[in-house]
């Protein structure tokens, strides 16, 4: 079964539809790639620390997924732009 998938970002939301078993980090990944690789955002996007995903087949707000931006970028290859994103939130937490 399919579900509509919301992945929201600081300034920025994507939809992807997929089936209701996708792990969410590669909903994240999928949705972030697709905003960076077709320059989606006229302005510059702002990337925080975390994305958050949900899908339309949730019952609650609970089940929200949450995932670290870090990781996401990483994962769809942007290795050097999670390196600097890491070291700003390492700066804000200390």
């Amino acid at each position: 079964m399919n579900a509509l998938w919301t992945i929201e970002g600081c300034d920025w939301q994507e939809h992807l539809v997929a089936p209701i078993d996708s792990n969410p980090i590669e909903i994240a990944t999928r949705a972030l790639e697709s905003i960076l690789d077709n320059n989606m955002y006229d302005n510059e996007l702002s990337l925080g620390m975390i994305i958050m995903i949900t899908h339309d087949k949730m019952k609650s707000i609970d089940e929200t997924f949450v995932c670290y931006m870090p990781t996401i970028l990483a994962n769809a290859g942007y290795y050097t732009e999670s390196d600097n994103l890491q070291k700003k939130i390492d700066l804000v937490l200390k």
